[in-house]
């Protein structure tokens, strides 16, 4: 897997930096993240873009060039990064071989983030780090990445993530708004989580602010009055039906059989 032709653009009001992808199974397509301009690095380098085709570059035994300097921190823990995610599932994660070139990337900006998934293990260590322990620095921003934005145009995220949905055994909520860059996971996913009955469930809110940006990254994590009640309504009946369901198999008789 060859990784080069960085560039930086500018798309609805967010700049972007992107790099071209190769290798002989796929055609060749842009792997690229977004972000407010302020946050834009001053000199493009491979580290993001590494980090982004590590996993597929494991699970296809496909060893990674990347034309362009990379993180000396980040290649110090490689080995390292890539023994855990290996660890993860051995299966489907190969060992591979990653040819690149040590280079600082551009000086940090002084924020702490956090990915954020809205599920909650996410929300626990946003409330631990805001409330229950206060770092310092303090968390001051949160990446939420969700499938909305590559559904169109990425068939391999579609199907891992309608595998993911079949092969769930917890009950799913999944909620997006109306302005959303795509819909597609609402009705593909949500027929499918609808299909499985019992708690699970699929909301599509009203539009939320005027932009698809604002329906999509604004809406998680900030349209909590629009979407918190039936969260939480949800997470209530979930918890309840399974601490039900322990008391029961605590009472049970013993099968004598046993």
């Amino acid at each position: 897997m060859i990784v080069d032709r960085l560039e930086r653009s500018r798309v609805d009001g967010l700049c972007e930096i992107s790099a071209r992808v190769r290798h002989p199974r796929l055609e060749a397509q842009r792997l690229w993240f977004r972000f407010p301009a302020e946050f834009a690095p001053d000199r493009l380098d491979g580290s993001p873009f590494l980090a982004g085709v590590l996993i597929w570059a494991m699970r296809h035994a496909a060893d990674i060039v990347v034309d362009a300097p990379v993180s000396p921190a980040l290649l110090a823990n490689l080995d390292k990064i890539i023994a855990i995610l290996q660890s993860l599932s051995p299966a489907d994660r190969r060992r591979i071989d990653v040819d690149v070139t040590p280079g600082l990337p551009s000086p940090p900006i002084a924020t702490t983030g956090a990915f954020f998934t809205r599920g909650v293990d996410s929300w626990y260590a946003v409330l631990q780090a805001l409330e229950d322990a206060p770092q310092d620095p303090p968390l001051s921003h949160l990446v939420f990445c969700p499938a909305a934005m590559a559904w169109p145009t990425s068939p391999e995220v579609r199907r891992w993530l309608l595998n993911a949905v079949k092969q769930a055994a917890a009950p799913m909520f999944l909620i997006q708004a109306e302005n959303d860059y795509s819909l597609g996971p609402a009705e593909v996913l949500g027929a499918e989580i609808n299909g499985k009955g019992g708690l699970n469930r699929t909301g599509v809110y009203p539009a939320y602010g005027g932009t698809r940006e604002s329906g999509h990254a604004a809406f998680a994590s900030l349209g909590m009055d629009v979407w918190g009640n039936d969260v939480c309504e949800f997470l209530d009946e979930v918890f309840t039906r399974s601490t039900h369901l322990r008391s029961e198999r605590r009472s049970a008789p013993a099968d004598p059989s046993e």
